[in-house]
This record gives structure tokens, sequence and C-alpha cells, in this order.
């Protein structure tokens, strides 16, 4: 059994970087983990259907519900779309790469995968609303190199989604105006 995206953001914020849990560039970061570590459950389910990794009405919809909850929030629409389309882009390739992975190999269907609807999508809707929520407090970190690095770590339980976590904290961080990954040593 699979552990849940909610299991996989608690193990993340008990992990070596557990004093700056409470800080909002901390919980902005456990929120995007917590999203893309459903991302294997998320392509397990498309696997099974057939659907299709790409799902631009489903896409609209989270992209104008991140832009209305950062409204309420006061944040700018466009570095709301920005990280929010970082997010979903990061979503993209995790599902891909294991749909790929499990065609070359020929896999069977998966048993045991959450529903999409009633346990994913929620699970993913409160990650996403969640980003938000800690993405204006976030911000002054971001714009410096110690917090863009910070994001940019990948978390030790989704090192074999790297390039999907770069796509999604670089997203973040050229939204807000933070540095390119060139300009932060180390």
């Amino acid at each position: 059994m699979r552990p849940s995206p909610i299991l996989v953001a608690m193990v993340l914020l008990a992990a070596p970087d557990a004093a700056l849990a409470d800080t909002p560039l901390a919980q902005l970061k456990a929120a995007m983990a917590e999203r893309l570590a459903a991302m294997p459950d998320v392509a397990r389910h498309k696997w099974n259907s057939g659907a299709a990794v790409e799902d631009l009405a489903q896409e609209a919809r989270v992209v104008d519900g991140a832009v209305a909850a950062g409204a309420e929030l006061g944040l700018v629409p466009d570095v709301v779309r920005s990280v929010a389309v970082a997010q979903i882009e990061a979503a993209k390739l995790v599902q891909s790469s294991l749909i790929e992975q499990w065609r070359a190999e020929a896999a069977a269907e998966f048993t045991d995968v959450p529903d999409l609807a009633t346990v994913l999508r929620p699970a993913i809707g409160s990650a996403t609303q969640a980003i938000v929520g800690n993405l204006k407090q976030a911000e002054p970190a971001l714009q410096e190199c110690p917090g863009a690095s910070e994001l940019r770590a990948v978390p030790q339980t989704l090192v074999s989604y790297e390039p999907a976590w770069q796509v999604a904290a670089d997203g973040v961080i050229a939204a807000v105006g933070g540095p390119a990954r060139t300009a932060c040593p180390g």
C-alpha cells in the first residue's frame, strides 16, 4: 500500500529541516511536495482508465480556482496563474514519465488505486490551496538566494522526481521575481 500524499507531507515536515516547518517557506514547500506526491497515483488511475495525461479542461479549473483563491488573499492573478501552471506542468512530467515507463514494461493494470474524483483531486486541490495560501508570506524569502535555494532543494521523498520538482520550484520562484538558478551560488 502506498503512503497517502498527506502522510508524505507529514514525513517531509519531520525531516531534517523540521526546524523550519512553521515558516511560510517550509509550509509552501510541504504543500508543493504533497501535491507532487499524489501524481504517481494519478498516473496509475490514468494508466488503468486509458485517460490522457493532459486534461485541458481540468487544468483550466485548477488554474481558475487558484487565481480566485489568490484574489481573496490579495495576490496578483498573473503570479498565481504562473505558480499554478508550474505545478501542473510538474505533475504532467511525473505522470508522463511513469506512463512511458509502464508502457515500455507492458505493465498490467494497477490495483488499490485511490479514486481520482473523490480522493485524489480533493487532496490535490487542498495542496494547491495551501500553496496559494502560503505564497504571499513566503514571497520575501523566495526573492533571496537562501530561500530560493531551499525551495529548489528536492525533498528526500521526491528525489526520483527531481526534474518535475525543479519545474515546480523554478516556476514559483520565477513567478514571484526570485533569483534565477544561476544567480545563486552552490
